[in-house]
């Protein structure tokens, strides 16, 4: 017979499954109310607060997980994976090393190494680590679609003339910056996750009225991440258009409800 821990277990390992992240933190919260020395609880939470985004969170429970199951090698890659979130790329990099040394097959371990490589300028290195992750698990880790920089750039502006009038009149007020990844204090603007595709940094339209001289309002595209979430031209257009249409949305202080309405579409 299963005691009230496994119940609870059980129930948030299926939360998770079904993508259901709120549930299973609440039931892995129970479950550690009922057993403080067992990790099973810890790393699920752990998984789901990275789900979430709630990084710091998430890392916290996934230090307890692995200190209660310290041969554990997917909590420590997903440890890894919580600390390169927070930008702290040396504690990613011990332990996702760690992951690997525990289970050479493990492809997320693979990788989110290669994102870590990525950071170091390594990216023939890199690749082959994605690579790696896409033998192990082709669903999970499907390879990126890269381009040439200068291919990229008519991609965007493929991108842009898929955009509502509306806002492709707002990007003649804003500068298009392409990079192939964030920096972790980008100017003028809070930390933001490493992965992210695109980001607006300046004054938004309302805001900047009072003000005679604007600053340089741009729009960042990360070319690297962009490319990670696409598998062919089409889904790299798509994710550039989607991407602009968010910041451009930020600059003009419209949501992604309000896009198509009159003065936009």
């Amino acid at each position: 017979m299963k005691s009230i821990y496994q119940e609870l277990v059980q129930n948030a390992f299926e939360a998770m499954a079904e993508g259901d992240y709120e549930a299973a933190l609440s039931l892995s919260g129970q479950a550690i109310s009922e057993d403080e020395d067992e990790p099973e609880a810890f790393i699920i939470a752990g998984a789901a607060l990275l789900e979430m985004g709630r990084y710091e969170e998430a890392v916290r429970f996934l230090e307890q997980g692995l200190i209660r199951a310290p041969e554990d090698a997917e909590c420590q890659a997903m440890l890894g994976f919580g600390y390169f979130s927070l930008w702290n790329f040396e504690m990613a990099e011990l332990a996702i090393e760690g992951a690997l040394r525990r289970d050479v097959r493990l492809a997320e371990a693979h990788y989110w190494w290669g994102l870590l490589l990525e950071r170091q300028g390594r990216f023939l290195e890199a690749e082959e680590a994605i690579y790696r992750a896409n033998l192990l698990s082709p669903s999970h880790f499907p390879l990126p679609f890269r381009l040439p920089r200068e291919a990229f750039r008519r991609s965007v502006e493929e991108a842009i003339m898929m955009l509502p009038a509306g806002m492709i009149r707002a990007l003649s007020e804003l500068t298009i910056y392409i990079a192939d990844f964030p920096s972790a204090t980008p100017p003028g603007e809070e930390e933001v996750d490493p992965l992210i595709s695109g980001l607006f940094s300046g004054i938004p339209r309302e805001n900047g009225k009072p003000f005679p001289q604007l600053p340089d309002n741009r729009i960042y595209l990360f070319q690297r991440n962009i490319e990670r979430v696409a598998t062919d031209h089409a889904e790299l257009v798509e994710e550039i258009r989607q991407t602009l249409e968010r910041e451009v949305g930020f600059y003009l202080g419209i949501s992604s409800d309000e896009i198509g309405e009159e003065g936009f579409a």
